[in-house]
């Protein structure tokens, strides 16, 4: 729920330096949390590689991943990744260049995350703001299609503006 931590993972590195370069990881990272990510946002999609409307979505999620690398508001705040609930690292790097995907995916190979976000349903995408050294806070959540991607920026910039403002 919003205003909840979210849980505490350990993931994987899958892509090696390209991987920890965009992360804002140290060096040669192999395992990370999501509060090591180097900015204070991160915007995480739970998707489900047999999930029809996640299929659905690849387009609008590539988009949307595209428009928030060249926003000079976002590029330097926020970071996207995929979660895939029920994936095996292996499956989610063949799912990620098969069908495509641009957005950085890691698994969720025994559901774990997936159970401890309560079974949402999927397509979600959860927006988690740093909370000091207390982890990542549930900003805002979102799940099924996310529609234009344009529109959905302006949406999510206009909800990280409002929030900062809250902030202080």
């Amino acid at each position: 729920m919003e205003g909840d931590f979210f849980p505490q993972c350990r993931l994987a590195v899958l892509q090696g330096e390209k991987d920890v370069s965009y992360l804002g990881l140290a060096p040669g990272s192999r395992y990370f949390s999501l509060s090591d990510i180097g900015t204070d946002y991160v915007l995480l999609e739970v998707y489900n590689e047999m999930c029809t409307l996640c299929l659905a979505e690849l387009p609008n999620i590539n988009r949307l991943l595209d428009l928030a690398t060249k926003d000079a508001h976002l590029k330097d705040r926020i970071r996207m990744l995929g979660l895939g609930a029920g994936s095996t690292k292996r499956s989610v790097a063949k799912f990620r260049k098969n069908k495509g995907y641009d957005l950085l995916l890691f698994a969720d190979e025994k559901w774990k995350i997936f159970g401890l976000l309560g079974k949402p349903m999927l397509p979600v995408l959860y927006l988690l703001k740093k909370d000091g050294k207390k982890g990542l806070r549930i900003m805002w959540r979102h799940a099924g299609s996310i529609g234009n991607p344009e529109d959905f920026l302006v949406h999510l910039k206009r909800y990280m503006k409002q929030e900062e403002g809250t902030a202080k």
